[in-house]
């Protein structure tokens, strides 16, 4: 199948949920002053097994964000051998508390148990039925491996990388490096991450190729990031496409802690000379209903190729989606749904920066309308998603995508069903 995918630079914004776009949380919202999880690593820090603030302590006159804590934990999974059965059983709690940060992070959240002096490796592999209307290509199947490697570098800075490759049954697959990056505390700043990483803004529509992604190439930039409840994080960086398409990004985004239950999220991206972005966007996350998740995000583009797209005005989309419970990896028969709605005009996402999980929706009606329709491109209409832990480490999942073009009402529906399963 062939694809115009563009790899991107940056930051994991956004570290996903198995099979879909949306994390439960933002990763730079702050855990809140009162959760068990300071008591947890304040009681590692005393034994030596989390370091990261030095002198024993665990800074606790200053709140942590979700990503800040999963990097304390990442770091403290490395030191399993060390800790006695107490200290392992408050490990273990806190990685699953954690789970979707240290995803991101390429840890997995069970021990590692392979590695090669201090580089741990793991791994996923998964199998994907992917069916779209009105297309030629379609149906087809897919099958994609990673090996993902996590090591601790100092204290507070840790490496991140990804080994990949997909390809439909039966055809050869293209290997990839799509990430290699360290990340951490540096030069004075809350979030520094820098090398061969993915992007995510927002609550993920401008740009939403997190670590749940399909970019299948990497491209290089360095994010810098400070802030507590109210976090500002920029990023620049070179991205190229698979085939002649080649983008000098630059992005920001804002991250405000409205409560302890929701946070409120602003996103700009634009390449150099505004060719195919110069887009904003700005959403919302909220959990403060048990086992609900809501998201939602409204934006625009305002590059020259979505004027042209448009006899001249810019291009707008936005989408929303409620997710009950989900399938947790370590866990059996646990599981999860979901319904959105998405609407975007043509050329809003020309390149499907904006993810939303959706990759038969990225493949074109015809070879002479190359974005046609595209994740957030020239469609609307909603999704369902279905998504279960079969076995330990095993997740099925299924979404349906009821959609249509937004010019000619002809049909996008499509259909995924996918197993993913990680070691």
């Amino acid at each position: 199948m062939k694809r115009n995918l563009v790899a991107t630079l940056a930051l994991v914004f956004g570290l996903g949920v198995a099979g879909t776009v949306f994390a439960a949380t933002s990763p730079f919202a702050d855990v809140p002053a009162r959760h068990w999880s300071y008591a947890a690593v304040n009681k590692l820090a005393q034994a030596g097994i989390v370091d990261g603030y030095g002198n024993r302590t665990f800074r606790g006159d200053s709140t942590l964000t979700r990503y800040e804590m999963a990097t304390l934990i990442a770091n403290a999974m490395t030191k399993m051998d060390k800790a006695n059965a107490e200290q392992k059983a408050i490990i273990d709690k806190l990685a699953c508390e954690y789970a979707s940060e240290l995803e991101g992070l390429n840890v997995r959240v069970t021990k590692l148990e392979n590695k090669v002096g201090n580089v741990k490796v793991g791994g996923e592999v998964r199998y994907r039925y992917e069916w779209s209307d009105n297309n030629n290509e379609s149906p087809d199947t897919f099958t994609r491996v990673r090996i993902n490697l996590f090591a601790p570098l100092t204290d507070k800075l840790i490496f991140s990388g990804r080994i990949e490759g997909e390809n439909a049954i039966g055809t050869k697959s293209d290997i990839n490096i799509p990430q290699a990056f360290i990340a951490g505390k540096a030069l004075g700043f809350d979030t520094f991450i820098a090398g061969r990483i993915p992007l995510h803004l927002g609550q993920g529509m401008l740009s939403g190729i997190g670590a749940q992604g399909n970019a299948h190439m990497g491209a290089d930039g360095i994010v810098l990031g400070a802030g507590n409840q109210l976090k500002v994080t920029v990023a620049a960086g070179k991205a190229g496409a698979e085939e002649d398409t080649s983008l000098n990004l630059q992005a920001a985004n804002l991250s405000y802690d409205l409560n302890k239950n929701t946070n409120l999220t602003a996103s700009y991206l634009e390449d150099k000379d505004s060719a195919m972005y110069k887009s904003y966007a700005a959403g919302f996350n909220y959990n403060g209903i048990k086992n609900i998740n809501i998201i939602g995000e409204y934006g625009k583009n305002e590059s020259d190729w979505a004027k042209g797209c448009n006899n001249g005005d810019n291009a707008k989309g936005w989408y929303i989606t409620t997710k009950y419970r989900g399938a947790a990896p370590a866990k059996d028969n646990s599981d999860g749904f979901w319904v959105g709605y998405r609407n975007a005009d043509a050329g809003f996402d020309p390149l499907t920066l904006g993810n939303m999980e959706a990759s038969a929706l990225q493949k074109k009606f015809n070879a002479k309308t190359p974005y046609a329709v595209l994740a957030m491109s020239n469609v609307k209409g909603l999704e369902y998603g279905y998504e279960r832990t079969v076995f330990k480490n095993a997740i099925f999942s299924l979404q349906y995508n009821d959609l249509e073009k937004k010019d000619d009402k002809a049909s996008a529906d499509s259909l995924l069903v996918g197993l993913t399963y990680s070691f």
